[in-house]
Order: structure tokens, then sequence, then C-alpha cells
């Protein structure tokens, strides 16, 4: 394995509203990233994020997820949560400790009360904050 400098090591936290595409969208990145063959999907139980059984079962992440992949010469850490509003703590405590707030919005429903809090949180707590606009269906 190749070594690494802190300059291109990159954490980021993926958050947002439940339903967005979070888990999806880690999903598309480790595959871009070659970190995997295929591409999963949360309706079948198949994603790298949503591992456990009652995850699978509930179809949405019940708990953060840790995973991580190399990228032209960058390694990131990217930690998907939960979005539901049960888990908003689970969230607000991973920005703490991360470079980038990447704050998924759903396309078709728009700016949710969960976008708003996340984008308010990561102001007060400093990461960058990039917002990726997911599940786009116009054909």
């Amino acid at each position: 394995m190749p070594s690494y400098t802190t300059e291109s090591i990159r954490s980021i936290a993926l958050v947002g509203h439940g339903g967005a595409g979070k888990t999806t969208l880690a999903e598309a990145l480790l595959l871009k990233a070659g970190a995997i063959k295929t591409k999963g999907a949360v309706e079948k139980g198949s994603t790298v994020c949503d591992y456990d059984p009652q995850e699978k079962a509930a179809g949405h992440s019940l708990q953060s997820a840790l995973v991580n992949f190399a990228f032209e010469g960058v390694y990131v850490y990217l930690i998907g949560h939960p979005g539901l509003s049960g888990f908003f703590r689970s969230q607000m405590a991973a920005l703490a400790g991360v470079d980038t707030a990447l704050i998924v919005i759903n396309a078709q429903t728009g700016i949710e009360p969960a976008t708003t809090r996340m984008m308010n949180a990561a102001q007060a707590r400093g990461p960058a904050r990039m917002i990726v606009i997911n599940k786009n269906r116009c054909r």
C-alpha cells in the first residue's frame, strides 16, 4: 500500500435527510475509486455501508459506517450516517472530526428539515461544506 502524507488524506461525512441517497452515493464513490467491483443497492441489501441484517431488513441505515478508498493520489475516509431524525446527534458528532461535510439533497424533495439542520451545524462546527444534489430523474 502506498504511503500518504497528511495533505493527501481527506475525511468526509455524508450527511443529510433520510432517503436522500447517501448510501447509494457512497457505493458510487467506492465503485469509481475501484474499491468495489459492483455497485450494491439499498433495495437489495447489498451495499457496503448497510451491512447489518437489521439495516438490510429496514432498507435504510441504522448506524454510521466508515469506508475508505484511494483515488488519484488522495486517500479518503468516508463516514456515512443515517439520515432519520433520531440519528441527528450521530451526524452532529461526526462533524467535529472531518474535513468536509458532504450534504446530500434529494432533487425530488428539495431542502428538507434535516438538510437545513446539517447546513447550520456544519457552519457552526467549521468543516468545509459541499452540497450534492442527488436522485435527479430528468430524462
